[in-house]
């Protein structure tokens, strides 16, 4: 019966090529732009989530009332806050520091401003799943003078040489490479292209004898344990300045209070003071999902009408059909599989015109985003249901008012507005 039904589904559509083809190009080009902009939900969605277990990650956020003055929201904390988060609160697995200082870096003739250039804690790969291509985790960022360089960073100053164990200078000062990282994906809220040990900086900088609770340079990530409460950490973590520093407090005048910020939510809602980077808003992206849907459901709605306008020359055929004996429900059937293989056809052309699409669709949203239908084969099964479900929907319309013509009066000529629907 399948057999039977397409048969006759592409005997008709060859039969009306154009109009096969003005409903193939509606749909194609609804459902590819509903494609590319769910692309770009998606990425958006995704920031932050490639880190394991990055629901058990969150970043320091401070909070900083003055008396009499407005409050301010930090998204960077205070050097001491991790050091002591880390001694006070169980629940904390690991923590880390990272702070943006741009640098010239020179190798003999390269030189160059690097404005991605990051101190951070040893215990950064502890906390973040940056894939390390070369060198030890536990050991690359101990030690004072350690740097670690991305793979396109390590290219652009040592070509194919191998930089383990090479010197960079660092504004004078003579740095050891100990590791090579992986670019950092796109989905990350921030980008490096070198990360320098902190210890470097607290030797350089003295910080390790004067902390400074008050000077917000320092974006704090912090690793919960399994299972730990973060309400609980988080009503350790609020108060924790005042019982170190209370007395500056009162003196100064100012309170800061200590919140944890999911680090897979940082991307969408944060838009705190010391951001490393633009973040995005999560209600644009709820819109761009809804225009999305809305596009495919305009284009629905056109394939609907067209083959409703198109009904008044298939009242002979089905007329003629009913003569012979088809059923409502064959008639249906085969009016559904004609609108389900013209969706088919419209999801292939799509998915083409998807690839030839992306690169001036990435050059406008400024992203890297890549569709390989190979790799990822749920989604184009998703798709293909997808476009299946769209056929039903779009087809469900015309096929029922099709097959609903009474024969006798389609057959002898009279109008089809004035031929009532068979009942049953």
């Amino acid at each position: 019966m399948i057999r039977n039904c397409l048969k006759i589904a592409f005997r008709s559509m060859l039969k009306n090529k154009a109009y096969v083809a003005i409903n193939v190009v509606g749909l194609a080009l609804g459902i590819s732009c509903c494609i590319l902009i769910l692309l770009f939900v998606e990425d958006e969605l995704g920031f932050d989530r490639f880190h394991d277990d990055y629901d058990q990650i969150y970043r320091l956020r401070v909070e900083r009332f003055s008396n009499g003055g407005e409050a301010e929201y930090s998204a960077a904390a205070s050097a001491p806050m991790l050091p002591a988060a880390l001694k006070d609160i169980l629940q904390i697995e690991a923590g880390t520091r990272i702070t943006l200082s741009g640098n010239l870096v020179s190798r003999d003739d390269l030189s160059y401003y690097e404005e991605r250039f990051f101190y951070a804690d040893a215990a950064f790969f502890d906390v973040f799943s940056f894939e390390l291509l070369q060198g030890d985790a536990a050991q690359v960022l101990l030690a004072p003078n350690s740097l670690i360089l991305t793979e396109s960073t390590a290219a652009k100053y040592f070509g194919d040489t191998s930089p383990l164990g090479q010197i960079l200078e660092v504004e004078g000062q003579a740095m050891t490479i100990t590791g090579i990282v992986e670019d950092t994906p796109t989905q990350s809220h921030f980008d490096f292209d070198m990360l320098a040990s902190f210890s470097t900086l607290e030797v350089s900088r003295g910080l390790s004898s004067g902390w400074n609770w008050w000077g917000l340079s320092f974006h704090t990530y912090l690793k919960l344990r399994p299972g730990a409460d973060v309400f609980q950490t988080e009503a350790l973590l609020h108060e924790m300045p005042s019982r170190y520093v209370a007395d500056e407090e009162a003196n100064s005048g100012y309170r800061q209070f200590l919140y944890l910020q999911p680090l897979a939510d940082i991307h969408l809602n944060s838009h705190y003071r010391s951001e490393l980077g633009n973040n995005s808003q999560k209600n644009y992206v709820f819109v761009f999902a809804a225009v999305a849907l809305f596009i495919l459901l305009i284009a629905c709605v056109n394939f609907m009408n067209l083959s409703t306008a198109r009904s008044a020359e298939r009242a002979r055929e089905v007329g003629m059909r009913k003569v012979v004996g088809a059923s409502k429900g064959q008639l249906v059937s085969q009016f559904l599989g004609e609108s389900i293989v013209i969706t088919l056809i419209a999801l292939a052309v799509a998915l083409i015109l998807i690839q030839f699409l992306l690169p001036y669709f990435n050059a406008v949203t400024l992203k890297s985003l890549a569709v390989n239908y190979v790799e990822r084969w749920p989604l184009l099964l998703v798709l293909i249901v997808g476009a299946v479900v769209v056929g039903v929907l779009s087809g469900l319309y015309p096929a029922f008012a099709l097959s609903s013509f009474e024969p006798v009066k389609v057959l002898k000529g009279q109008s089809l507005y004035l031929v009532r629907p068979a009942p049953g």
